[in-house]
């Protein structure tokens, strides 16, 4: 019988996190930006399935710049 070898591209090498010396730069966080970051969200969200399962019942379908606004300008929202 013969058999198909996976091509070396899909190969990693073992690495050992042990040895590794650099830390990872720390997350931060900032408010939420509808000029900025509205175009980015509506590309990852691009069923209303998505949509319930990121936001729950926030938002409704399709996802649109009006109700992400209103969203950023909610008093209190980044606090």
């Amino acid at each position: 019988m013969l058999t198909a070898r996976a091509p070396a591209i899909n190969r990693v090498p073992h690495a050992d996190t042990r040895s590794m010396t650099t830390t990872p730069s720390p997350l931060s966080l900032r408010p939420f930006r509808p000029a900025d970051d509205a175009p980015a969200l509506r590309r990852w969200i691009t069923t209303r399935a998505e949509l319930v399962t990121w936001a729950g019942p926030s938002f409704t379908w399709p996802l649109d710049d009006a109700q992400l606004t209103a969203y950023a300008a909610e008093p209190d929202r980044h606090t």
